[in-house]
């Protein structure tokens, strides 16, 4: 019988190896989101900038608009798809790493004695499985929504600031440097 990974890593290492180009995607995908949550107020920025200090007749401000205007409905459009792909990307991978980890962690639970379970009771036994099963979904789904792409998103932020005005810049990187600490 294999043995249960001893470590937070190698315990998600082992059950996530069969899904790595599932939870690589739903990393992509969230990056894509960090993008559009980062640069769409920069592209309204753009538009408006342009816009009010176009001079000149109608026909001519479209055009200055037009790749302005296209950014930003392409970043919505595509935000859009990519969290339908995610969600879709998570309805194949949760279940399927879920019964993973549940019928290895059951089967390596029958492994044990008679004795074993004399001492243990059966339900808090298939409550702990359960519990697992349910908290690697928690967690992978936090890191990949809640860290890595408010991480990356932040970082996108600090630096498309930078291009408007880098002292803004600085003081957002202050600003984010303290609510980590």
């Amino acid at each position: 019988m294999e043995k249960v990974p001893k470590t937070l890593w190698s315990f998600l290492g082992r059950f996530l190896k069969p899904y790595r180009f599932m939870v690589m995607g739903i990393v992509g995908l969230g990056l894509i989101w960090a993008a559009e949550i980062s640069l769409t107020p920069y592209l309204m920025k753009c538009i408006i900038d342009r816009a009010t200090g176009h001079v000149g007749d109608f026909v001519s401000l479209f055009y200055v608009l037009l790749p302005f205007a296209l950014g930003y409905v392409g970043l919505t459009a595509i935000n859009s798809l990519s969290f339908r792909v995610r969600e879709w990307i998570l309805l194949k991978l949760m279940p399927a790493l879920r019964k993973d980890i549940w019928s290895f962690l059951y089967n390596y639970a029958m492994s044990h004695s008679y004795h074993y379970f004399q001492k243990n009771f059966s339900g808090s036994i298939a409550n702990k499985i359960s519990d697992v099963s349910r908290s690697v979904d928690d967690f992978l789904t936090n890191v990949a929504e809640l860290f890595i792409t408010k991480v990356i998103s932040i970082a996108i932020a600090i630096v498309s600031m930078y291009f408007v005005n880098p002292l803004f810049s600085l003081v957002l990187f202050i600003f984010r440097h303290n609510l980590v600490k």
